[in-house]
């Protein structure tokens, strides 16, 4: 278990590209936050790029076994996944598997997803202010969110299971604002903790980059994502930026090209040519040959000129190092090609 606590007024702890999982807390009268445990009052603490999941607490009072949050907090997490958190408690019912909030606390989560936890994804005690912006909630149980007494919740521009029949708030103020799906998010392999969306995914580009209600102001720079607006989720998609398939220019030849930019620093594009339509599987490894991510699997492609995105994260999200990486192309018809590219952070 982390413990993070505030010591000043200011932006306190930071915890980014981190695995935060395995952690059991069982047979005490009081077991909070297995994963992560935030206390003190004024901790403003961000958690960005990291994976909390797989954390059981169990005992007479089990609550937060992801992360549980004390009294009069902020906290803000971005591009974080939270999942298959266990929360099983004697004496409360709502005990927040994946997060628990106690009172008077602010809370912002945004480009995150939390997935099948039990004992809620999230549950809100009282008098806390919650914020969830492009984010997804899927397969929780027995709720999406669960809420106690008097929080005020806004919610935009994220996908929830049920949609918010998937949330119990009636003793609160829920504000269902727009953007909001319920769409199965098609993830990639969930059971093996692959969060990355597939390429047909309805979550792709439905978020947003600016957001601006009743005082509350998040904006997303444009480095963050690719495309048009950014995904819901906690993985940008590797879909196709760019197509270029007229019939007027057929390559002749299967091409490979070097990525562009490169160093590049945390985004960088991969564009091919195909001479004939051909399926697709593009893969990076790192300089001793581990696979790191794949970008693409026996896609179909048709002939011409296609671009694909990294963002430098590997399959679990997780930011990869500054270092030396290579990208494999394959197709279907035996074409074989690879180049070398340069992270620098």
């Amino acid at each position: 278990m982390i413990s993070l606590k505030s010591l000043s007024g200011f932006w306190g702890p930071f915890l980014i590209n981190s695995v935060i999982s395995g952690n059991k807390l069982t047979n005490q009268m009081f077991c909070h936050g297995a994963g992560i445990y935030i206390d003190q009052k004024n901790n403003n603490t961000k958690i960005s790029h990291s994976t909390i999941s797989n954390n059981i607490i169990q005992g007479n009072n089990s609550e937060g076994a992801g992360i549980y949050v004390d009294n009069d907090c902020t906290l803000e997490l971005s591009r974080v996944t939270i999942s298959n958190n266990l929360a099983n408690s004697v004496n409360v019912p709502r005990s927040g598997g994946g997060i628990f909030f106690s009172h008077n606390s602010n809370f912002k989560l945004i480009n995150s997803t939390i997935y099948k936890n039990s004992g809620s994804g999230l549950f809100v005690y009282q008098d806390n202010n919650v914020t969830i912006l492009n984010s997804i909630f899927w397969e929780n149980t027995p709720f999406e969110i669960n809420s106690g007494e008097d929080n005020i919740f806004n919610i935009a521009y994220s996908d929830f299971l049920n949609g918010r029949n998937g949330i119990e708030a009636s003793e609160s103020k829920l504000n269902w604002l727009e953007g909001n799906i319920e769409l199965n998010p098609e993830f990639k392999d969930p059971e093996n903790g692959d969060f990355n969306l597939m390429d047909d995914s309805p979550c792709i580009e439905k978020g947003i980059s600016l957001f601006d209600y009743n005082n509350i102001h998040v904006e997303i720079d444009s480095s963050d994502y690719f495309g048009n607006a950014p995904d819901m989720g906690a993985y940008e998609s590797s879909v196709i930026v760019s197509v270029k398939d007229n019939l007027s220019y057929i390559p002749t030849n299967y091409m490979l090209y070097q990525n562009y930019p490169n160093p590049f620093n945390p985004k960088t594009k991969i564009k091919f040519e195909l001479a004939e339509a051909s399926n697709v599987t593009l893969k990076v490894y790192d300089i001793s040959g581990k696979l790191v991510r794949i970008l693409l699997q026996g896609r179909q492609f048709v002939a011409g000129t296609h671009e694909v995105k990294w963002d430098s994260v590997n399959k679990k999200g997780i930011l990869v190092a500054t270092g030396v990486y290579f990208y494999e192309l394959k197709t279907n018809s035996g074409v074989k090609s690879s180049r070398k590219m340069l992270l620098l952070r």
